[in-house]
């Protein structure tokens, strides 16, 4: 899947992480407010105030923490969505916790691509169930960054399943399913990445099923089996019956390409 890879390090969460770099002042908040996270009560799924954060990290005003986020921020880089409208309308901290979550599910997202490069079928469902088990994953190792509220998912995460759906999946509908991945990782259901998988199954398959998304699966087919007529073409009968398997004949083939 190389070529869906490549498409993915261009999303613009992806192109947003590049611009960022490294930021230092950025990186002292992510790390303090994992930290201070890690210290509470998970299940509490609470959140330490501004002012607590600003003093773990050093500081004695609050306007730090807002510089710190005010170059380059993160709703830049997510389209007019419910979502988009949930982190404008929400504090300084609402706003930090998305980027931490981005910043702390990113090994994971590497892994996950790197996963995906080596797979040689072309599988977006494949995709879209291991991006579930790999978000299942990340949450299982930091239950209190992935469920403190307000609980959105790694935004990263939403704009990538909605490219491996190919665009028949809406942002918001992203981030409700990764929701609902988290909701079950950080419980019972956490020790195992494939239950979290199962026990969403169905939501994830609701834009495969929608009609829209069969015909353009359809119309990616044809136009592969077009490319294998086109070489049958050029085969005698002795070369196509050892091409083709026992049970598929070129006139089927061919009816097929047509739309037939």
């Amino acid at each position: 899947m190389v070529h869906l890879v490549l498409y993915l390090k261009q999303t613009p969460i992806s192109n947003w992480q590049k611009r960022l770099g490294t930021p230092a002042k950025r990186l002292e908040y992510y790390e303090t407010l994992t930290a201070l996270l890690r210290e509470t009560d998970a299940a509490a799924q609470s959140r330490p105030q501004r002012q607590r954060i600003v003093e773990e990290v050093g500081r004695q005003s609050a306007s730090t923490l807002y510089a710190a986020l005010r170059k380059l921020p993160l709703v830049d880089a997510i389209d007019q969505s419910a979502t988009r409208s949930r982190l404008e309308q929400g504090d300084i901290v609402d706003r930090l916790l998305a980027e931490t979550q981005i910043w702390s599910y990113h090994d994971h997202r590497l892994g996950w691509m790197n996963g995906l490069s080596r797979m040689r079928a072309e599988s977006t469902r494949m995709a879209a169930t291991t991006l579930l088990q790999t978000v299942a994953l990340w949450a299982a190792a930091e239950p209190a960054l992935a469920s403190s509220r307000p609980t959105i998912p790694p935004l990263s995460a939403a704009q990538d399943l909605c490219l491996v759906v190919e665009h028949h999946l809406p942002f918001d509908d992203a981030v409700a399913l990764l929701e609902r991945v988290i909701t079950e990782a950080t419980g019972p259901l956490g020790i195992s990445p494939d239950a979290v998988v199962d026990a969403v199954y169905d939501e994830l398959m609701r834009p495969y099923s929608r009609p829209e998304t069969v015909r353009d699966a359809f119309g990616r087919i044809r136009s592969s089996l077009r490319d294998i007529v086109h070489v049958l073409d050029r085969m005698s009968e002795e070369e196509i019956a050892a091409a083709l398997p026992s049970d598929v004949s070129l006139d089927t083939i061919r009816r097929l390409a047509k739309g037939a």
